[in-house]
């Protein structure tokens, strides 16, 4: 989808961020199903920031305290964004801790893939032409 369009599903929604090039403090979002009512993008708000511990975990602090404390870390994150203290589900923490044990990004993210295919319910989604968001 582009480096600055991702794409996934996040509790009932399908969800579709969008980043504005050389806009790094911005993000637009497209939820569906969208019911268009005020309440669901209120919902989907409310939880996603939940999720990001949006209001509770100030990223950019810890980056400074992380990279006072390691050396390495410092020179990586100068070039790395998105590190995030998610309130992931615990079922689903657990499940990605099993995946991740002895096996590569790229194995995980297949592991991951097939039991998201195998175990998760289907969502009816309108198709969306992405030069409309």
């Amino acid at each position: 989808m582009g480096t600055d369009l991702f794409r996934g599903v996040f509790a009932e929604w399908l969800v579709t961020l969008k980043r504005e090039a050389g806009n790094d403090d911005d993000v637009m979002y497209q939820i569906e199903p969208d019911e268009e009512a005020k309440g669901d993008h209120e919902r989907f708000l409310a939880a996603f920031k939940r999720y990001l511990r949006y209001d509770e975990v100030k990223v950019l602090e810890l980056y400074a305290e992380w990279s006072a404390r390691d050396k390495h870390f410092a020179e990586v994150s100068a070039h790395i964004e998105g590190v995030r203290c998610v309130r992931q589900d615990p079922w689903e923490c657990t499940l990605s801790f099993i995946c991740s044990q002895n096996n590569n990004i790229k194995r995980i993210t297949a592991l991951l893939e097939t039991v998201r295919t195998e175990v998760s319910a289907f969502m009816r989604i309108p198709l969306v032409r992405l030069c409309d968001l």
